[in-house]
């Protein structure tokens, strides 16, 4: 469906789904830019995704760096940033040079693994030093660059850094934010944002930003625990609808 033929009924589901989507990477880490894409594919076409994401999640991320700014770990920053924001800007040109089927499939494969990251998250002991964030910050640029939903692999460099908690949230939503402003710009520069899509982005933006407040105040009070689980069942069955659209 075009971006100017969305109804009212259409964006204020997109509006709810940013809100719950946004509450759970609030507490979690990750899990915004992995269910809203199941909703807007339908409702905007996959090509415009990825871009209309990138806009959104730049006020997504900022109201969560807002929201936990005290508790950044500052160190962990630089060194992600450092390799990780020229391989952001080259990720983010592949993305212009693929057609809608190689973008649902990848997406689709991105979700797939963000299952896997997040279950050898739980499992790792492993530890990074400083080297060993850089070279994960250059990788996890590139991936984030081209696709989004890669939350779960920044969370998983995060933990092995041996951050948990308010600054693994805090650390994820600055390093997010900051190639976010890289990929809207590469995006930008490259036509693949018009004006519609820019403020469809800020929209949704502007949805997700009560969720990291609220999510601040749950991760005062409870553990995150089985909401993983009910969002690795949501992501499971979007991954699998992006495969057999991509092939079908």
């Amino acid at each position: 469906m075009p971006l100017g033929n969305v109804g009212v009924y259409e964006a204020v589901l997109v509006a709810a789904v940013a809100f719950f989507a946004s509450l759970i990477g609030g507490v979690s880490g990750f899990g915004t830019g992995l269910i809203l894409p199941i909703v807007l594919v339908p409702i905007v076409g996959v090509e415009n995704v990825i871009p209309l994401m990138a806009v959104g999640m730049v006020l997504t991320n900022g109201s969560r760096a807002w929201a936990f700014w005290r508790a950044v770990e500052w160190a962990h920053v630089r060194r992600l940033l450092c390799g990780g924001l020229p391989c952001c800007a080259l990720g983010a040109y592949s993305y212009t040079l693929l057609s809608s089927r190689w973008i649902c499939l990848l997406l689709s494969a991105v979700m797939f693994c963000s299952i896997v990251f997040r279950r050898l998250r739980s499992s790792s002991n492993h530890r990074l030093g400083a080297f060993g964030e850089g070279v994960c910050g250059a990788g996890f640029g590139l991936v984030n660059g081209a696709m989004t939903g890669t939350g779960p692999v920044l969370s998983t460099i995060l933990l092995s850094s041996g951050l948990y908690g308010a600054p693994l949230i805090a650390t994820d939503a600055v390093i997010s934010l900051t190639m976010g402003l890289v990929k809207v710009a590469v995006f930008g520069g490259f036509q693949q944002l018009d004006a519609k899509l820019v403020l469809g982005g800020l929209l949704i933006g502007l949805a997700t930003v009560p969720g990291a407040f609220v999510a601040r105040h749950l991760l005062r009070n409870v553990t995150p625990g089985g909401h993983s689980l009910l969002m690795e069942g949501v992501v499971f069955i979007g991954a699998v609808m992006l495969l057999v659209r991509g092939f079908y």
